[in-house]
C-alpha cells in the first residue's frame, strides 16, 4: 500500500498535507498521532470513504474502492455498530456471508480469542470482548490489509498485551496491519511507525530508531551542586532540596566526571523514552510548521 503527495482539504482547510507512506507486505505499521492529527481523515482515503484532492493511493496496486470491492481489505473501525441483540456467533455468520472465500465461523472465532464467547448476546460483552469482535469482523473475508483505528480501546492491560500477540502471529504468517493509535506503548508493537503532525508526516521509523532521535539522557545525584552546569555535558539542571538533576548528550563523560569527583551517591542515569522521542518530535514540527 502506498500513499504519494496525498492532500486533503475540508473548505479552507487543510487537514491532510502532501502525504506520502508505505506499507509493505506483511509489515505491521504505526500511525501515531495526537487527536485532530489526520489519523481518521487518513484512514478514510486509505478505505476510498473520501477521495483524495490531490495525491495517488494504491491499495494491493489498485485504488482503494476497488481493493475494497475485491475484498482486499479489511477494516476495524471505531465507528462500526455491531448489532446489540445479535450473538457473537451470529455476527460472525453475517461477516462471513458476504465473502465468497470468507473464513468458517470457528477459525475466524479462534483467530479472535472469541471461542468462549461465541453464544453471549453482543450487549452483554465487554468493550475489549466488543473490540474482539470487530477484529474477527475486519478478518472474515480473509483480507491481505487490515486497518485497525484505536484497535485496544477499552481493553485491559492484559487483554491489550494478547491481543498484540495475535496481530503479531497473523502478520507473521503474511497478513499486511496498519493501525492508528495515540497511546505510545502500542508502537512497540509495529515494524514502522509514522509520526503524524497536523496532516504531515513529522517522522518515521522503527521504534528502535525513533529512539535514537539524540534525545538527551538524565543524570541525577543525591546531592545538592552549587554549579551543574561547570560539569562536562550538561545541557539543563535543577537543585530540589539535596538531589540534582541533570540532562546530557553525552552521559558517559558526566557520570565519569561525577564518579572522579565522588559524586556518586543516589547515582540514577535515565535514557530516553519513546513517549520522550514522542513529544520532542511533535513540539519541533509544531515550530517548523508555526
Amino acid at each position: 500500500m502506498e500513499l504519494v503527495g496525498v492532500t486533503r482539504r475540508f473548505g479552507e482547510r487543510v487537514v491532510i498535507d502532501e502525504l506520502s507512506l508505505r506499507v509493505e507486505r506483511g509489515q505491521i505499521v504505526a500511525l501515531l498521532g495526537l487527536n485532530g492529527a489526520g489519523k481518521t481523515t487518513t484512514i478514510s482515503m486509505i478505505l476510498g470513504l473520501l477521495r483524495p484532492d490531490h495525491g495517488d493511493i494504491h491499495v494491493m496496486g489498485v485504488e482503494p474502492r476497488t481493493a475494497m470491492r475485491q475484498g482486499q481489505v479489511g477494516a476495524m473501525l471505531q465507528s462500526a455498530r455491531v448489532p446489540p441483540r445479535a450473538t457473537v456467533r451470529d455476527v460472525l455468520r453475517l461477516a462471513t456471508a458476504l465473502y465468497a472465500d470468507a473464513m468458517p465461523v470457528p477459525e475466524l472465532a479462534r483467530l479472535a480469542n472469541l471461542e468462549d464467547l461465541i453464544g453471549r448476546r453482543v450487549d452483554r460483552l465487554s468493550g475489549g470482548e466488543l473490540q474482539r469482535l470487530r477484529f474477527a469482523v475486519s478478518a472474515a473475508g480473509r483480507p491481505e490489509l487490515v486497518i485497525l483505528d484505536e484497535p485496544t480501546t477499552a481493553m485491559d492491560v492484559p487483554s491489550r498485551h494478547a491481543f498484540w500477540q495475535q496481530i503479531q502471529a497473523h502478520a507473521a504468517a503474511g497478513m499486511t496491519v496498519l493501525f492508528c493509535t495515540h497511546l505510545l506503548d502500542e508502537v512497540n508493537a509495529a515494524d514502522l511507525v509514522y509520526i503524524l503532525v497536523d496532516g504531515r508526516i513529522a517522522s518515521s521509523g522503527s521504534p528502535a530508531e525513533l529512539l535514537e532521535t539524540g534525545l538527551p539522557v538524565t543524570v541525577s545525584i543525591d546531592q545538592a551542586l552549587d554549579d551543574p552546569s561547570r560539569l562536562p555535558g550538561v545541557l539543563q539542571h535543577r537543585v530540589e532540596g539535596h538531589r540534582t538533576t541533570m540532562t546530557t548528550h553525552d552521559s558517559d563523560r558526566l557520570v565519569m566526571a561525577l564518579a572522579d569527583a565522588g559524586l556518586v551517591d543516589g547515582l540514577r542515569v535515565v535514557g530516553g523514552d519513546l513517549e520522550s522521542a514522542f513529544l520532542q518530535i511533535t513540539e519541533q514540527s509544531g515550530e517548523v510548521s508555526a
